[in-house]
Order: C-alpha cells, then structure tokens, then sequence
C-alpha cells in the first residue's frame, strides 16, 4: 500500500516541471507531512487502518498546490483556494481512486484536506472528521517551521511595524489571519502564532527537540517596534507548558 501511494504521488507529479523551485518544495514537503501525520497518529494509539489514513491526508493535503503554482506562479490563495481545488481533484475529479479506495474514509479525508489551510476547524465536523483535521493542520505547520528554520521558506514582507491587530491575536494566544499581514513584522508574528492552533503533545515535543522556533527567531531577531523578547519568552513558555503536559488536549 505505502509503496504503491508513494509511487503513485510522484507518477502525478511528474505531470508537472519539478525544476521550478516551489513545486519540488511542495513534493517533497508531502512526503515529510505524510511522515509526520503518521507520527502523530502513533502517538495517540490509533488503529493501523487509521495511521496509513493519517499519511494519506498527510501526501495528498497539498495535492491542489501543482496546479496552483502553474497557472499562477503564486502559492497565494487569492487567486486560487489549494485546499478546496485539491478536495475537487480528489473527489469531483475522482482523483482520490488512483491513490487510496476505502470509500467509508472519504468524507474523513475531503474534510481534513478542505480544513488544513483555514484559520479555523469547521464548527460542524463529528468528533473523528475533527481528529483528522487537526492531525493534518499540526503536521503541516510542523514542516513549515522545518521548512522556515532551514531558509527553504523566507519571509518576503518589510517593515519592522506591527499591525495592531496581528499584535492583539499573538498576545492573546490566538491564530492570526493571513489577510492581516501587512509587514515583516507581523509575518513573523503569523508564523510563530501557529504554536497556538497544535492540539498534540507530540507537536509540540516535536518543536523542543528541533528548536527550529529558537532558529527562526534568531534569523528574524529585528528592530521591531515591539518588545521581541517578551515575544521570544511568551513563545517558549507557551511551548514548555505544553511540552510537558499528558493529555493532548489543547
């Protein structure tokens, strides 16, 4: 099944020019999301049957991202939502057959793939579509901080000042929206803010060990028009306290 999935991925990659940079970041930042979402799903004792769906989510989540970057050269969502065109490929398109057939998981699948980019879990997800959701959205920001920490991902913004709004949400502990970033400043903010919306013990051990959030913030260490270490201690606390709770809860 694995080899077969893997395979099948780069046959439909291949359809796309892998020499431009951002679609062999995307193919392989797949793989490792795949890799990371099975992680996850270790951790918390679910089911083989469910492990090999969390790496399914995990290599398909982008899938909508090829086609993105070809008709656009952007990977910004404005002109075209990745999430929801993958979740078209996949099941409009029935793309999803070629990749995967357990149809009883589809809607678990579509769900998850739909969310991973939004600011917020649909309020009307079961518990299960919920769980899946939140595997892919930790994954997948596991592997940005990966991909920002090691220069694969440099932030494009300018401006050292932050946007009162962005700097309300960060203080309050809470996701910032895209449509929000204005500077360099509040790029930053955006990015380190994700720490906020992981749900699993796992993801946040994950980010003690590498501390690719140390990284970032000594590559982004600026003159900002803000206290950057009261950033820097409010990150870490947050990342420390929840590092070493049990539960997963969060």
């Amino acid at each position: 099944m694995r080899k077969h999935l893997n395979e099948t991925f780069a046959a439909y990659v291949k359809k796309y020019d892998q020499q431009i940079p951002m679609i062999d970041l995307k193919y392989h930042h797949a793989y490792r999301v795949a890799e990371l979402a099975e992680k996850i799903a270790v951790s918390l004792q679910l089911s083989e049957e469910d492990q090999e769906l969390a790496y399914v989510i995990g290599l398909l989540h982008d899938i909508g991202r090829f086609q993105q970057v070809e008709d656009y050269d952007s990977t910004d969502d404005k002109y075209m939502d990745h999430a929801d065109f993958g979740v078209y490929l996949l099941f409009d398109e029935n793309l999803i057959y070629q990749f995967y057939n357990k149809e009883n998981n589809f809607a678990v699948i579509a769900k998850a793939i739909a969310n991973h980019n939004k600011k917020n879990i649909a309020a009307n997800y079961n518990k299960r579509e919920r769980l899946f959701a939140k595997i892919i959205r930790d994954a997948d920001k596991l592997d940005i901080f990966y991909l920002t920490a090691n220069d694969e991902i440099v932030f494009w913004k300018a401006g050292f000042e932050v946007s009162p709004l962005v700097w309300q949400n960060f203080i309050a502990e809470k996701p910032i929206d895209y449509r929000d970033m204005k500077t360099l400043a509040d790029q930053l903010l955006l990015f380190l803010a994700f720490v906020y919306d992981l749900n699993f013990h796992f993801s946040f051990d994950y980010l003690k060990n590498t501390k690719y959030l140390e990284i970032i913030m000594n590559k982004y260490n600026k003159p900002y028009n803000f206290d950057f270490n009261l950033v820097r201690q409010k990150i870490m606390k947050y990342l420390d306290y929840y590092s070493q709770k049990t539960e997963n809860a969060v």
